[in-house]
């Protein structure tokens, strides 16, 4: 990471919108709070954090005058939540994660 000084020992985008949650665990955060963290893609960082981190993430929407309101909450912490020293937070591209465009070929339905 030449160019980034410092910035690897910065906490991640999920990091930060898991210690919010965590910090106000069992209460429901407002989505209004998370925008305030400035994180890009927040329902990408809170399906990672679901999906990768395994943790357990609540979420509701209230209406209230006809406009939505969006809350999350963390309602079970894993020993293991953080992170673990030292492992790469972007998961490596494999063989396997890349579509296989072979099978649209338009031979595969029939067209000359």
């Amino acid at each position: 990471m030449r160019g980034r000084l410092g910035l690897e020992n910065r906490p991640t985008q999920t990091e930060r919108l898991v210690t919010l949650l965590r910090d106000r665990s069992p209460s429901w955060v407002p989505l209004t709070e998370i925008l305030n963290l400035r994180i890009s893609q927040y329902g990408a960082r809170v399906y990672q954090a679901r999906h990768e981190w395994g943790l357990n993430i609540e979420s509701r929407v209230e209406i209230v005058k006809g406009r939505k309101h969006s809350f999350f909450r963390l309602l079970s912490l894993p020993p293991a939540a953080a992170r673990p020293e030292g492992e790469e937070s972007v998961t490596p591209a494999t063989a396997g994660s890349f579509p296989e465009f072979g099978r649209l070929a338009p031979e595969s339905y029939g067209v000359d």
